[in-house]
C-alpha cells in the first residue's frame, strides 16, 4: 500500500515513473535512502540498549539502597560506619552502568546529527535538480521529517541522562543531605529518598515513553524496515 502525496499537475504526469523510481519498491537502496534506513534502525537498536541499561542500573541501585539501609541502621552513629566494601563495590558497578547509557545518550545524539547532514545533502540535490526523489527517499517523509524525530529522542535521553547522574552522584551520600537527628528518622528519610530515586531510575520522567516508540515506529514503517 503505498501513501501518495498531494501533487500538482505536473508531478501526475510523472507519477508511473515516480513509483518504478521510488526506494520503497527496489531491491537495493544506496545513497541517502541507504544511509537513512541504517541510521533508523542504529537509533531503534541503542533506545533497546537504554533500555537494557536502565533496567540494570535498576537493579544496581536498588542493591546500593539495601546496602545503604542495613549500613544505617547497624551503625553506631559514626561516619565510617555508613560505608563498606560492598557499598564501594555497587556505587562502582552502577558507575559503570551511568557511563554506558552516556554513551549511548551520545550515540543517539549522532545519529540526530547524521540525519541532519543528510537532510542538508537531500535539500541541496533537490534544489539542484540532480534528483526529483532527493527529497523524499521513501513514501511520504522528507529527510528532515527523520531528523525532527532522531533529534526528538535524543533530546529526551539527554535531559534523562542528567537525571540519573544526579542520581548516582547523590544514593550513597544520602544521609549527608539529612536533617533528623534521631537515628529511626534518619532511616526513614533516607529510606524515603532512596525510593525516590529508584523510581525516578525506573520510570524516566523525561522520556515520554509512548512518543518514543510512536517516533521510532514512525520511522521503522517509512524507511521500509517493516511492511
Amino acid at each position: 500500500m503505498f501513501i501518495f502525496r498531494s501533487m500538482s499537475s505536473k508531478t501526475k504526469k510523472n507519477t508511473s515513473a515516480d513509483l518504478i523510481r521510488s526506494p520503497c519498491v527496489q531491491g537495493q537502496l544506496t545513497g541517502i535512502p541507504r544511509q537513512v534506513k541504517d541510521t533508523v534502525a542504529d537509533i531503534h537498536n541503542y533506545v533497546l540498549k537504554w533500555q537494557k541499561l536502565t533496567t540494570r542500573g535498576f537493579e544496581e541501585l536498588s542493591n546500593l539502597s539495601d546496602i545503604k539501609l542495613t549500613l544505617l541502621s547497624n551503625s553506631e552513629n559514626n561516619e565510617s560506619g555508613f560505608y563498606s566494601n560492598d557499598l564501594l563495590e555497587i556505587c562502582n558497578k552502577i558507575v559503570v552502568t551511568y557511563n554506558e547509557l552516556e554513551k549511548t545518550s551520545k550515540k543517539l545524539g549522532n545519529f540526530a546529527s547524521k540525519l541532519a547532514k543528510l537532510e542538508d545533502l537531500s535539500d541541496y540535490n533537490s534544489s539542484s535538480s540532480m534528483s526529483c526523489l532527493s527529497s523524499i527517499p521513501f513514501v511520504t517523509w522528507p529527510v528532515s521529517k527523520f531528523t525532527e524525530s532522531a533529534t526528538e529522542i535524543s533530546e529526551m535521553h539527554v535531559k534523562e541522562l542528567s537525571l540519573k547522574k544526579s542520581i548516582v552522584e547523590n544514593a550513597a551520600h544520602v544521609d549527608c543531605f539529612m536533617k533528623s537527628k534521631d537515628p529511626a528518622e534518619l532511616i526513614g528519610d533516607c529510606r524515603n529518598t532512596l525510593m525516590t530515586f529508584s523510581s525516578c531510575w525506573l520510570h524516566e520522567p523525561y522520556i515520554d515513553v509512548s512518543a518514543r516508540k510512536f517516533l521510532i515506529q514512525s520511522m521503522i514503517f517509512e524507511s521500509g524496515h517493516e511492511r
